[in-house]
């Protein structure tokens, strides 16, 4: 990292902690070390130092101007927050945003559920692959998994400005979003698979339902119409006898 740059933009940008500043020169060395990813950035060494001193006063509680920090670091908004979220998630200081998290902040709070679902399935293929080891907790995955979801169920969501938040290339989230719509369909298909064997079961029920009834109805009356036999027998016997009784006093 160029020192001089650097002394010149932190005042700039209202840092004058030392902590800021060393933990800046750390991240810097750490994502050299690490993967050549940040150095293959298409930034120039201006905006690498903002980013840089961005990073590193987020990590110490101490958030910068952003809006200041893109306006000095000479590239466009797009250009920053894509290299922004490359190199803090090169240097695990993504913060974890859930499914739930992005369907408040995009207004599509019923896609929740099903994007949860869509998620976990979308993991189930990934385990049977063997590629268990893929975070799914990332962004990336997790706005990929809603952006699906909503389209599913025919819900609006901002898609541009998602995949902005989420700091990452279109045609990576596309392919993604792809994937995750067909995890949508294999649920739909099996949701509406159970429905119908809800309603099968529910069908079946009402008709044993309704055989008993009638099974009952008709005992029921051959146990009456047996009450009233015996009943009509004992009657006619004490009409016999008293008949016979008048008979042999005459």
């Amino acid at each position: 990292m160029n020192s001089q740059i650097l002394a010149v933009i932190a005042p700039k940008l209202g840092i004058h902690s030392q902590s800021v500043l060393r933990k800046t020169e750390e991240l810097s060395r750490l994502a050299k070390t690490q993967h050549s990813t940040s150095n293959s950035l298409t930034i120039n060494e201006t905006c690498r130092v903002v980013m840089f001193l961005d990073l590193a006063s987020s990590a110490c509680a101490q958030p910068i101007d952003k809006t200041l920090a893109i306006k000095m670091s000479g590239v466009s908004k797009k250009v920053y927050n894509m290299s922004y979220k490359t190199v803090e998630s090169l240097l695990g200081l993504q913060k974890q945003v859930s499914v739930r998290d992005l369907c408040v902040q995009f207004g599509c709070t019923d896609a929740v559920d099903w994007a949860k679902q869509v998620l976990q399935s979308y993991g189930l293929e990934l385990s049977d692959k063997g590629q268990e080891d893929i975070d799914l907790s990332r962004p990336l995955f997790q706005g990929a998994a809603v952006v699906a979801s909503c389209r599913k169920l025919k819900i609006k969501i901002d898609r541009s400005k998602l995949i902005d938040h989420i700091g990452t290339k279109k045609s990576i989230m596309d392919k993604l979003i792809t994937e995750m719509e067909r995890h949508a369909t294999l649920i739909e298909t099996k949701n509406k698979d159970k429905q119908r064997k809800r309603g099968k079961n529910f069908i079946e029920d009402l008709e044993n339902k309704i055989h008993e009834e009638e099974v009952a109805s008709k005992v029921k009356k051959v146990e009456t119409n047996d009450d009233e036999a015996g009943e009509n027998a004992t009657d006619f016997q004490a009409w016999k006898e008293k008949i016979l009784g008048q008979s042999a006093t005459g």
